[in-house]
């Protein structure tokens, strides 16, 4: 970590986002020589300080740069005049940058959310049309501390103050990375300085209104005024909460092997589970449901705790419309056990009812609780190693692209249709089982497959539709794994 009261010459700035750039390069495989960057200009400092920076270093590294600029029309004259700051600035630098437009919004209180969201959106089209898969962001240290102080204010757990991370997906092709978050704002201000370059001042910046600005103008100086190197000291809180955080997630794994039944990762030992430390409890309630689709609460969260005092009481609670929770005795030990039930997962009858289907998240962890399986569906990040499995295995790589959502997985049906891989037109499933098969396998009403809308797209451990063929890159990969230690679907 830079030192507080460090003096920064033109030289020591650019080698301190030189080595930002290149720990977020070096957690991205890539096969190119040339690394492919759209950068966010705003025109406000910290970008064009970034803009500026990594033009010095682009040929060492061996960088092609794009730039974007989004223009929110928010402010009149003094948006386009930010505009067209950028566009001279990029052209001086050789650099081409696109221009995108956002929608004006009526509404006087914009919220943040809602236009970084657009803003995100328009980044991504300019990275596509440019063929980039970084898009490099000029948050600084400023920012970084301003996110954690945002959502400790909001409310929010260790894991929310682990901050904002320096490399993350913001789709499938396409990774944000941020090089400058060991760089103070003012650092930025003093290189401009010395390059004689003046940035743009966003006015809306100054208005408190925004939570970010309230903090930015009003909180953080005053605890500087008391406090001169505030900043560095909540950078290192976050250092050390990112060690321990990953030492408490390797924990909560382990305790939910004891936990969690072996063939059933619904069922949970309420005398395992009461044993726990009240840390490794609350984590292990955490990741249960993000696993499960469940957005975290502390009022959720301790509601769940309350089995600790209570382990007897006729216990239940409704999460949401999908998934409750209650105490139920084990029927071959007569012991507690702590039961997650999925109410939009239907019980076959003794005979065996194959009308059952279930919805599918995509991307996301889907128990299939009867049958002691999960299907996994994970979105591929541009920059990820592939190897694609044998047609025959319980795992695929496919593009899901032309697929009508949403995807369910069910048993197969009379009158199922798929079009087979390499082939030009939808056949009877019966008959690919027939051809791809055994013949008892192609009468076996209990064969699963997964479909979208209109036919079957994957039959695990058997084939895969010309629907889902990859052609360039995979978007997604499917895989149905056992619930049990060994495949570790939900870690």
């Amino acid at each position: 970590m830079t030192e507080p009261l460090a003096e920064y010459s033109n030289e020591q700035f650019v080698a301190e986002i030189e080595s930002g750039l290149q720990q977020c390069l070096g957690l991205i495989e890539s096969k190119s020589d040339t690394t492919k960057i759209l950068i966010a200009h705003s025109g406000g400092p910290d970008s064009t300080a970034l803009l500026s920076a990594l033009c010095t270093i682009a040929g060492k590294l061996r960088l092609q740069l794009n730039a974007c600029h989004v223009n929110h029309h928010l402010r009149g004259e003094e948006s386009d005049a930010d505009q067209a700051f950028c566009e001279k600035l990029c052209q001086s630098l050789g650099v081409p940058i696109q221009i995108q437009h956002a929608e004006k919004n009526k509404e006087e209180n914009t919220s943040e959310e809602s236009l970084r969201a657009s803003r995100f959106a328009l980044l991504a089209k300019s990275a596509q049309a440019c063929g980039a898969n970084l898009i490099c962001l000029g948050h600084t240290l400023d920012d970084q501390v301003e996110t954690m102080l945002f959502r400790l204010f909001r409310g929010t757990g260790p894991q929310g103050l682990l901050g904002m991370e320096p490399v993350r997906n913001l789709n499938e092709d396409l990774l944000l990375v941020r090089p400058m978050l060991q760089v103070r704002r003012k650092q930025c201000l003093d290189y401009l300085e010395h390059l004689g370059i003046v940035p743009r001042h966003d006015s809306s910046n100054d208005q408190t209104n925004y939570t970010r600005n309230y903090l930015r103008k009003e909180v953080i100086p005053l605890v500087e005024s008391r406090f001169g190197d505030f900043q560095f000291r909540v950078d290192q809180l976050r250092e050390i909460m990112a060690v321990d955080d990953e030492f408490l997630s390797q924990l909560a794994d382990e305790a939910r092997e004891k936990v969690a039944d072996k063939n059933n990762q619904n069922i949970w030992s309420l005398t395992e589970f009461c044993q726990l430390p009240l840390a490794l409890s609350r984590r292990l309630i955490v990741q249960a449901m993000e696993q499960r689709g469940i957005e975290p609460s502390f009022d959720l969260v301790e509601k769940i705790l309350a089995l600790k005092n209570s382990p007897n009481a006729n216990w239940a609670l409704s999460i949401n419309g999908r998934w409750d929770i209650r105490l139920a005795d084990e029927s071959k030990s007569n012991q507690k056990i702590i039961r997650w039930i999925d109410k939009q997962t239907p019980k076959r009858d003794q005979n065996g009812d194959t009308s059952w289907q279930q919805e599918l998240r995509v991307p996301g962890v889907n128990l299939l609780a009867s049958r002691n399986q999960a299907l996994k569906i994970e979105l591929l990040a541009s920059a990820q190693p592939i190897n694609f499995p044998k047609a025959d295995a319980n795992e695929a790589l496919v593009d899901l692209a032309k697929v009508s959502l949403p995807l369910v997985v069910r048993y197969r049906q009379p009158g199922d249709l798929m079009q087979p891989f390499g082939m030009n037109q939808q056949v009877k499933l019966k008959k690919y089982l027939h051809t791809h098969k055994s013949t008892k396998e192609s009468k076996d009403a209990k064969v699963l497959v997964v479909a979208d809308q209109n036919e079957i797209i994957w039959i695990p451990g058997i084939g895969l539709s010309n629907k889902v063929r990859v052609s360039g890159r995979p978007s997604h990969r499917l895989s149905l794994i056992p619930l049990a230690p060994d495949s570790m679907p939900f870690a």
